[in-house]
């Protein structure tokens, strides 16, 4: 039997789809046993329309109705520092410790969030 090598893509993941997205992921961190830490990508693109860079900051709200829909926007004293994942990143990202609800399994992990609004202020995102 032969076999062929599997090498490694230079470009990983689609940049261009990345810029336009908002991502976040639920983890559980192995000393913790009632939190979750919760960090959120925001697109470059997505950042660019709220006028978002690099070390400004975000608040970050949950719905009275539904705990799994989130307005994030600038926010004008303190609140959650946007960095850059790396300089080529294709992505801003904040992470907060999470106690609201314990996320279902399917919401473990990295996902693309839907977004329900957007403008130059804020952006609702729904992680249902």
């Amino acid at each position: 039997m032969d076999f062929i090598e599997i090498k490694p893509t230079k470009v990983r993941g689609n940049n261009d789809l990345l810029r336009k997205a908002v991502r976040a992921s639920f983890t559980k961190p192995k000393s913790k046993k009632t939190t979750f830490s919760l960090s959120v990508y925001i697109g470059k693109d997505i950042a660019s329309q709220l006028d978002l860079k690099k070390n400004d900051k975000v608040s970050i709200s949950y719905g009275t109705e539904d705990p799994r829909i989130w307005l994030i926007k600038k926010a004008g004293g303190g609140g959650y520092k946007l960095s850059d994942i790396k300089d080529s990143s294709p992505a801003l990202k904040f992470q907060l410790t999470w106690r609201l609800f314990e996320p279902k399994q399917n919401e473990i992990g990295m996902r693309e969030m839907k977004i329900d609004k957007i403008n130059n202020e804020e952006i609702i995102i729904n992680s249902n």
